[in-house]
C-alpha cells in the first residue's frame, strides 16, 4: 500500500496539535471552565448560551462517551477543526510552512480557547474549499453552512462567500470595494433589530463588553500590509483562490467599519486571518517571499506574546 507522504503529515500533525490543546499544558483559558461546566450539565434541552449544533454534538458525545471525558471530547473537536483546515493547506505551495505559521498565530487563539469558534471556522472554510474547487450543489452549500452556523453564529459573514463563490472569482474593483464597504453598512443599520429580535444571543454581549482598539497594531499593519499587496497581485492569483482573498477583504473591512462595537470587529477580524494562509502561497515570488516573511515574523511575535508578554493561559 501507497502511502502518501503528504496526508500522512497532515493527518500525524493534526493529532499532534490536538493532543496538546485537548491537555493544556500550558495552562487554562478563560473559557476552559466553562465549557467544561456546560459540558457535565449539559442535557437535551434548548439553550441560549452555546448554538444548537454544538449542544447536539456535546450531548451525543456525553452519551456515548459519558460526562468524564471532557479531554477526550476537546481532542475530537480538535482534531475534526485542524484536520479541515490542514487539508486546505496542505493543497498550497510551502505548506508545511503554513502549518507552522497557522500553529503559532490561530491554534492559541482558536482551537486551545475559542473551542466553538474553531469548529465553526473549520467547517465553513472547508465548505469554501469545496465549493471553489469542485462543483458542489447549491443545496449541499446551505447544508455546509447551515452545520457552520450551528457550531457558531459568527461564521455567518462567511456564508456568502460559499453560497455565491463563483461571484468571488471575479477581479471586480466594484465587488473589493462592496466587500470592503457593505458588510460593515448593513450589521450597523440593522444591529439594533438583531439586538431586540435575539437572532444572534451572543450580538447583545459583544456590544455590552468595553475594549479598546489599536487600529495601529502589529496586527492590523502586517494584515493591512498583505492586502496591498495582494491587491497588487489579484491578477496573479488562480480563480479558486480570489474568495479567499475577499474574506481577507471582508474581516479587514469589519475591522474598520465596525469600531463603534470594540469587541465584535476583533472577533470576526480574527476569524478570517486563516484566508491569508490560502491566498499568499500563490502570489509572485517577490510578493510571496514579502508575504511569507510578514507572517513569519508576525505569527513568532503573536506565539510569544500569547504565552510570554500577555499571556493566554494560566495555571499550567
Amino acid at each position: 500500500m501507497v502511502i502518501n507522504k503528504r496526508k500522512f503529515y497532515v493527518l500525524l500533525t493534526a493529532l499532534f496539535l490536538s493532543v496538546i490543546a485537548a491537555l493544556r499544558p500550558f495552562g487554562f483559558d478563560r473559557d476552559y471552565f466553562n465549557y467544561l461546566k456546560r459540558f457535565i450539565n449539559s442535557s437535551f434541552q434548548i439553550n441560549t448560551r452555546f448554538e444548537f449544533g454544538f449542544e447536539f454534538i456535546t450531548n451525543i458525545f456525553k452519551l456515548v462517551f459519558g460526562s468524564e471525558t471532557f479531554v477526550l471530547f476537546l481532542f475530537v473537536l480538535t482534531f475534526i477543526a485542524l484536520i479541515t483546515k490542514f487539508s486546505i493547506l496542505s493543497r498550497a505551495r510551502n505548506f508545511p510552512l503554513m502549518i507552522v505559521i497557522y500553529s503559532m498565530l490561530i491554534l492559541p487563539l482558536h482551537e486551545m480557547m475559542q473551542i466553538r469558534v474553531a469548529l465553526a471556522s473549520g467547517i465553513i472554510f472547508y465548505a469554501l474549499f469545496l465549493s471553489s474547487s469542485l462543483e458542489l450543489s447549491f443545496i449541499k452549500r446551505i447544508l455546509w453552512v447551515l452545520t457552520g452556523i450551528s457550531m457558531h453564529y459568527s461564521v455567518i459573514l462567511l456564508a456568502p462567500l460559499v453560497l455565491f463563490t463563483e461571484l468571488f472569482k471575479k477581479r471586480s474593483l466594484l465587488l473589493i470595494i462592496l466587500v470592503l464597504v457593505l458588510p460593515s453598512l448593513f450589521i450597523l443599520l440593522s444591529i439594533e433589530t438583531l439586538v431586540k429580535l435575539d437572532f444572534l444571543p451572543m450580538l447583545a454581549h459583544y456590544i455590552q463588553m468595553s475594549d479598546s482598539v489599536n487600529l495601529f497594531s502589529s496586527r492590523v499593519i502586517t494584515l493591512v500590509a498583505l492586502i496591498l499587496i495582494g491587491f497588487w497581485n489579484k491578477n496573479y492569483l488562480p480563480k479558486n483562490v480570489l474568495p479567499w482573498f475577499y474574506m481577507s477583504l471582508l474581516g479587514i473591512g469589519l475591522f474598520f467599519g465596525l469600531q463603534s462595537i470594540a469587541v465584535l470587529p476583533q472577533r470576526l477580524l480574527e476569524i478570517t486571518i486563516f484566508s491569508y494562509l490560502v491566498w499568499v502561497p500563490y502570489l509572485p515570488k517577490i510578493s510571496r517571499i514579502i508575504g511569507f516573511s510578514l507572517l513569519i515574523v508576525f505569527s513568532a511575535y503573536f506565539f510569544y506574546r500569547a504565552f510570554y508578554i500577555s499571556p493566554f493561559f494560566t495555571g499550567g
